[in-house]
């Protein structure tokens, strides 16, 4: 508790960081892990619209990546799926946008998807929406071959499919 109380007094928060920014001898790579520090430290402190700027202005994956973990870790999984997607890290985002339910966006990301579960999450998701043609997709891409020919009878009146499906 005291290393946490001498960091909330600026012992080794942001001032470490916007100090490292002030000398003018530093190397370029000096100044971009103290302006990725600061970007760090402001989504920790909950200043989350001034952190994702400095983020998304350092057009670091890594950096990308690593803030989109601490949103996710403080439950912001909107900004979180927004990072990861400009990290390319798909999946995380994927699942990010189902916990968010924005459908809308995880449906940009489904081609870059390629693990069973969240093919098979997202094809539940588009069944409660009676979305059936891209439930059946999404079941297909996971090879989930029950459930497409479910969907095939039972909501897309394709018996001739949901009978080839049985064949293979």
């Amino acid at each position: 508790n005291q290393a946490l109380s001498k960091t909330m007094e600026g012992g080794f928060g942001e001032d470490n960081f916007t100090g490292g920014l002030d000398g003018g001898n530093e190397s370029v790579s000096h100044k971009r892990v103290c302006k990725a520090g600061i970007a760090r430290m402001t989504l920790r402190t909950g200043s989350l619209q001034q952190g994702l700027a400095m983020v998304r202005q350092s057009k670091d994956k890594e950096l990308v990546k690593s803030c989109g973990s601490i949103l996710e870790a403080m439950r912001q999984y909107g900004e979180a799926a927004e990072l990861y997607r400009l990290a390319e890290q798909y999946e995380k985002a994927a699942y990010m946008y189902l916990k968010t339910k924005s459908f809308t966006k995880l449906e940009a990301l489904m081609e870059h998807i390629t693990a069973p579960k969240l093919l098979t999450h997202y094809a539940k998701s588009m069944e409660a929406q009676k979305k059936y043609t891209e439930a059946a997709s999404a079941y297909e891409r996971a090879n989930d071959v029950d459930n497409v020919i479910r969907v095939c009878l039972k909501h897309l009146d394709q018996p001739q499919r949901a009978f080839e499906l049985v064949r293979k």
